[in-house]
């Protein structure tokens, strides 16, 4: 079965390295995210997002651009300027529409039928994932959960290194994680189990 992740692309760091723990990884490699994160990518989510800036120039920012977006099959990806803070635009494919999903290479999704084709690059045509329309809702309802899940991951490392509660919710913003989906379950779909919150125990905050 298919399965569509958020994440974000791992940059050629030049800058100096934080001073935090930031897990090690390849440059232009993919960090998923969720609820599993350890510290140490967590740390590293936040030098990406940071690009060599302090937390406090970053939460300046009234946004924040991250590069990354949703991956299917953990083998197509997102092209170059795609941000995962459009991820909501695959909601779009559940109306025939069709998001961008970056360039060189150009990801683009083809609706054939009950069928949604997502082919890395939609020049080359060399390399596509096949999506059933039927399973899109119920794929992006859980990348819409695995997101909670990491805002409370980012939540508890804030407290652990006493950064500013702020940047749970800058990040909160930008990413459109906990505001509910708002599109109406198809007929007959199974209700959502309950997502992950921050802060936990908050009723202002939801999920759907």
């Amino acid at each position: 079965m298919s399965r569509i992740r958020p994440a974000i692309e791992v940059p050629l760091f030049t800058e100096p390295p934080p001073p935090w723990p930031v897990a090690a990884a390849e440059p232009w490699s993919w960090l998923p995210l969720d609820g599993d994160l350890t510290d140490e990518q967590t740390g590293l989510f936040v030098a990406v997002i940071a690009g060599g800036q302090t937390l406090t120039d970053l939460l300046d920012e009234e946004t924040i651009i991250v590069p990354g977006g949703l991956v299917v099959d953990d083998s197509i990806h997102p092209g170059c300027c795609c941000g995962l803070e459009d991820w909501r635009e695959w909601l779009d494919l559940l109306d025939g529409g069709h998001p961008w999903l970056g360039h060189s290479p150009d990801p683009v999704v083809e609706h054939r039928g009950g069928t949604l084709r997502v082919w890395q690059d939609g020049k080359t045509r060399d390399r596509y994932a096949d999506i059933p329309r039927t399973d899109l809702f119920g794929m992006l309802r859980q990348v819409h959960r695995d997101l909670n899940a990491f805002l409370a991951v980012l939540g508890r490392w804030v407290a652990a290194h006493g950064a500013d509660p702020a940047l749970v919710t800058l990040i909160d913003q930008s990413l459109q994680i906990s505001a509910p989906l708002g599109y109406p379950d198809p007929p007959g779909w199974p209700a959502a189990p309950p997502t992950p919150r921050w802060p936990p125990m908050s009723p202002s905050r939801s999920g759907s």
